[in-house]
């Protein structure tokens, strides 16, 4: 009888998939701690910041719990605070703070019931420009990468993110209108053959890191 590697190999395979299966059910706390989650970036210069605030939920919890009617701010250890107003449920904003860049600053929270939260005191870093943005078309879409450095070795530690904004074109041109109870030609101005969309911002996390290099350089990162 000739020995067939082929029908072991599918013997193994069949073996693997109809084979015996445990569930794996993980010991996870069903109390609802309600811990404060702090997600955001002070800016220090023209951009605007934001930071927001949330309750942590248990795994089966469907609803995301904004933390809204707390006080923030952002404080200088040179006796300056900059507050932070609620535009959106849970989300806190400030525009162009502009900090100086000799000081350092820290985040003072107060919630709605009073309980209160400070950060340490960091030193207030300027963000070196990002030196280019590059791309390359994949299978699946494109892979964006990021390049910067820091000619003062001091930033060290990047973080990336971004927002989606995508131009397209329509599949068929609208070269008439409706108006004044007619159909008429539409001006070169009146087009919309060319369409615009405002898209989601990353919800990842995109970091680099030069500190085990002599110079303070990232050099095409992957993004997106």
């Amino acid at each position: 009888m000739k020995f067939s590697w082929k029908l072991l190999w599918f013997c193994v395979i069949i073996a693997g998939l109809f084979g015996c299966k445990k569930a794996f059910n993980p010991q996870v706390s069903v109390i609802d701690h309600g811990y404060l989650v702090v997600e955001g970036v002070i800016d220090s210069g023209n951009d605007s910041t934001h930071i927001r605030l949330s309750r942590t939920t248990t795994l089966d919890g469907k609803t995301f719990k904004a933390e809204s009617g707390a006080n923030v701010s952002v404080e200088g250890d040179n006796n300056t605070s900059y507050k932070l107003a609620e535009d959106l449920a849970g989300t806190y904003t400030a525009l162009k703070l502009n900090l100086s860049v000799t000081a350092k600053y820290r985040l003072h929270i107060i919630t709605s019931d009073g309980t209160e939260f400070l950060s340490e005191y960091v030193e207030n870093k300027t963000t070196p420009p990002i030196d280019s943005i590059t791309f390359k078309p994949l299978k699946s879409g494109v892979q964006f990468y990021a390049s910067a450095h820091d000619p003062t070795n001091k930033t060290r530690y990047y973080r990336w993110d971004y927002r989606e904004n995508w131009i397209y074109q329509a599949a068929f041109r609208s070269n008439l209108k409706y108006e004044d109870g007619g159909v008429k030609f539409r001006t070169t101005e009146e087009l919309t053959f060319t369409c615009y969309r405002d898209a989601r911002p990353s919800n990842s996390v995109f970091v680099g890191s030069s500190a085990k290099l002599s110079s303070d350089v990232i050099s095409n990162t992957p993004i997106g």
